[in-house]
């Protein structure tokens, strides 16, 4: 399909600042000769999407891409409405675009990375359904199985994913769509008037699934699809999500010391520190949490001197995982959703010799190691 936007669109897409006024005009000029090839139309607004993501590093911000998979709607960008993950922009796909690169655009309206194509199936065909809402009243179908894949995701980058059916499916009484690996099953009443976003495992699942290597993501869809939502990290310029780290000598507590705080440097108002009785291991407990809206694959980046600590040992609460190495090398990452807190210990032993005050350093960073989302805590022992 390509995307052959109207101005307005482009407009929204691109803003007013007069920056980037030079390049609207440009799109303008060349629109009458881009829609002659799709090919051409494909290429050029990647290259434009390309021209914004190096325009403006510092405002973009991680969001949601909703797809909304038609029969007689026109492709396009629309405001259909709420899904289960937010609001905003749709981009509209009728199913004769299916088999095209369709380059998406995010829920402001502003243009991503992320392409959807049909890459497996016979060619599908559209559907319209009595659902009374604008998501789930047309959808895709092949009448069997088919797949879709998302290209140009962050690689090995964590996402959620909402998929919609369209309350109809193959036919039989439930379909199990897999995403990324991760399948869920959804039940098939028949069509009927729904309000969006519906009732979960009837209407939409939630997944939580990981793209390629290479930044793709498949979709397997057993009969048909009226919607899909996909929210997390898109662009390494992004800012991601902050990460609120807290430090505590409570085991049970979830905070800790200056929550709601965001410094990329030790500071004295988020530092527990605890004396030292017959050279003893002491606790501390580090809480992070995600203080954005989309999920992430964060990291736990620590610092100490090899010297001044006989053992220092860093353990993921939810699993039991020894973190120490890969913490000090800065490369512990953990998927952390939206708002959810990870939890952590550090055993630190203070050497023999040393009398007086020793102390390390832990920092959350979103995957985007963004300093300004990052956040330290500190622990010292004396």
């Amino acid at each position: 399909m390509g995307w052959l936007f109207d101005f307005e669109v482009v407009s929204n897409c691109f803003g007013a600042s007069k920056t980037i006024l030079p390049i609207r005009l440009f799109i303008m000029k060349k629109t009458p000769k881009v829609r002659a090839s799709r090919r051409t139309s494909k290429s050029f607004l990647a290259a434009c999407a390309l021209a914004v993501l190096s325009l403006l590093p510092g405002e973009l911000k991680a969001g949601l891409i909703n797809i909304n998979f038609t029969n007689t709607f026109p492709s396009g960008l629309f405001s259909d409405g709420p899904g289960i993950l937010g609001a905003g922009a749709w981009n509209r796909v009728a199913f004769s675009d299916a088999a095209n690169t369709n380059i998406l655009l995010d829920n402001d309206s502003i243009l991503t990375p992320v392409s959807i194509s049909q890459s497996s199936g016979t060619a599908v065909t559209g559907r319209s359904q009595g659902n009374g809402n604008r998501v789930q009243e047309q959808s895709w179908t092949d009448g069997s199985a088919f797949i879709l894949t998302l290209t140009g995701l962050m690689p090995s980058h964590i996402y959620k994913v909402a998929l919609y059916s369209d309350r109809v499916g193959s036919g039989a009484s439930d379909d199990t769509y897999i995403v990324g690996g991760v399948g869920v099953t959804l039940s098939n009443p028949g069509a009927a008037p729904t309000d969006q976003p519906g009732v979960s495992g009837v209407d939409y699942g939630i997944f939580v699934a990981n793209s390629t290597s290479s930044g793709q993501m498949s979709l397997a869809v057993p009969g048909a699809i009226a919607g899909l939502q996909i929210i997390g990290v898109f662009r390494s310029s992004e800012t991601g999500p902050k990460m609120d780290g807290m430090i505590t000598k409570s085991s049970t507590s979830l905070t800790g010391k200056k929550e709601g705080r965001y410094k990329s440097k030790p500071d004295k108002s988020q530092t527990v520190t605890q004396k030292v009785k017959k050279n003893k291991t002491l606790k501390y407990y580090v809480n992070v949490k995600n203080d954005g809206p989309e999920i992430d694959n964060c990291l736990l980046i620590g610092s100490w001197r090899s010297n001044q600590f006989k053992k220092i040992k860093v353990r993921d609460r939810a699993n039991g995982a020894n973190a120490t190495a890969k913490t000090l090398a800065g490369t512990h990452t953990f998927p952390l959703d939206a708002g959810q807190t990870a939890q952590f210990v550090v055993k630190a032993k203070r050497k023999p010799n040393r009398t007086g005050e020793v102390s390390f350093t832990i920092c959350a960073s979103p995957s985007t190691k963004t300093r300004s989302q990052q956040d330290c805590v500190t622990g010292t022992l004396k």
